[in-house]
């Protein structure tokens, strides 16, 4: 993403905005349309490694001589300020493996060792996508634990992990779902940040089937918005106009809505899409080869078919 200082600045102000509001200061007044306000005393300090974390990765990647000497960084940061709250993710929804977190740990510091590896061929590039979006995937994750719990806590932490801040500096996973709205035309981070916001207001009101049904929308924003993202590197893929930085960047986004998949009756297209993309990736059997088109081509309409994309 653009303007990484700008990034880790709006973290930080996103995290200490309002500080000296009082908790509960809302009232039964609360406005759905209105900005966000923290509800909590803590204002979602209890995700700020996590935030700091994904920032120190992104300044790290936007350096002008990032490259496989940049793994020994990266590796630090994550292991520091992240690889703790992966390896604790808890409530996950219904069709997430158990072990996701640990899944999760594992692929990300794999990338991470592979980068720190003098004898590793794989490029820097694409060791960086594996790392970042299974960081995103724990992001997302955690964001709709995070507002399925429901607490005024929780949902300040669901909010300061999105990373809409004040709705003009985007970052994090808010700033990602913004791009791919922008590429195509859709609106998929405003639909979340619009399912956060009433979220807030059922929390003040403490209506929890309203609370539910606004976890739940924002869960839908952000699976679709991820659906999007990887079915616009899948299109390219089909066009022949991508390389394999963003082949793998489209299939570690697709492994944020695989698992769904298979809960919810598409377990088969699933397992087709997975098993054109393995042999493809680092460490796979042709790593080094461009996918063939027409595999591509079907993984785009599988994506389109299941999550109704128009794209």
């Amino acid at each position: 993403m653009d303007n990484a200082v700008a990034l880790v600045c709006a973290m930080a102000l996103c995290l200490a905005a309002c500080a000296d509001q009082e908790d509960g200061k809302q009232t039964a007044a609360c406005d759905a349309q209105a900005p966000y306000a923290w509800l909590d005393a803590a204002h979602g300090s209890s995700v700020e490694d996590v935030t700091r974390g994904y920032g120190q990765l992104t300044l790290q990647r936007e350096t002008a001589t990032f490259g496989k000497g940049s793994f020994n960084a990266l590796s630090s940061s994550y292991h520091t300020l992240l690889a703790p709250s992966v390896q604790a993710l808890a409530g996950l929804p219904a069709w997430e493996d158990p072990s996701t977190p640990q899944q999760l740990h594992q692929a990300i510091t794999a990338a991470l060792e592979r980068g720190v590896d003098p004898q590793d061929t794989t490029p820097a590039l694409e060791l960086w996508q594996q790392v970042q979006k299974n960081v995103l995937r724990f992001v997302a994750l955690q964001v709709v634990a995070n507002a399925r719990r429901g607490s005024r806590a929780d949902v300040d932490a669901a909010w300061a992990l999105f990373g809409h801040g004040d709705g003009v500096a985007l970052t994090g996973l808010s700033a990602e779902m913004h791009e791919y709205d922008t590429l195509l035309g859709v609106q998929q981070e405003p639909a979340a940040v619009e399912g956060l916001l009433v979220l807030r207001c059922a929390v003040v009101h403490e209506d929890a089937t309203a609370a539910q049904d606004a976890a739940s929308r924002v869960e839908d924003a952000v699976r679709v918005g991820v659906a999007y993202a990887t079915a616009r590197y899948f299109q390219r893929l089909a066009s022949g106009t991508a390389d394999r930085v963003q082949l793998v960047e489209g299939a570690t986004w697709f492994g944020v809505v695989e698992p769904w998949m298979h809960h919810h009756g598409h377990a088969t297209q699933a397992q087709q899409i997975r098993a054109w993309l393995d042999p493809l990736l680092p460490g796979g059997g042709r790593a080094m080869d461009l996918p063939d088109t027409a595999g591509a081509a079907a993984a785009l309409n599988t994506m389109r078919t299941v999550f109704g994309l128009n794209i």
